[in-house]
């Protein structure tokens, strides 16, 4: 099943429904690291929890602003070809039902994952 593009009309927090999930993936490269990591907002019974490696917990109001926030910066970057040449490359994928954004980046500029992780306190 191929996934349909995001609508940039409906962020995704707001558009879940009981049972589903919204996925965020952060990939990550570069000389000396690489990695991922993966938040997951789930909504059960019209409340919503986030889990984060081990963790799950229940989202306050004003965090479920960090997620549109994040969501809204997300799918209004620009992939600006910059003349810099470097090794390191970022990538951010949101998924929720069958819709999918996709933003990758090369000498990457925009940190939103970790911003998104420190107001959550994961980080």
């Amino acid at each position: 099943m191929n996934p349909e593009p995001i609508d940039i009309y409906n962020v995704g927090i707001d558009s879940i429904n009981d049972s589903e999930e919204l996925t965020i993936i952060h990939n990550y490269s570069g000389c000396f690291n690489h990695g991922g990591d993966k938040i997951i907002v789930r909504r059960k019974k019209n409340k919503f929890y986030v889990i984060f490696n081990d963790i799950e917990r229940k989202l306050k109001n004003k965090e479920l602003d960090y997620f549109r926030n994040y969501e809204i910066e997300l799918i209004n970057l620009t992939n600006e070809f910059s003349k810099t040449i470097c090794t390191a490359f970022s990538q951010n994928i949101l998924e929720y039902g069958n819709l999918k954004f996709e933003y990758s980046e090369s000498c990457p500029k925009w940190s939103g994952f970790e911003e998104l992780k420190k107001k959550l306190k994961f980080k």
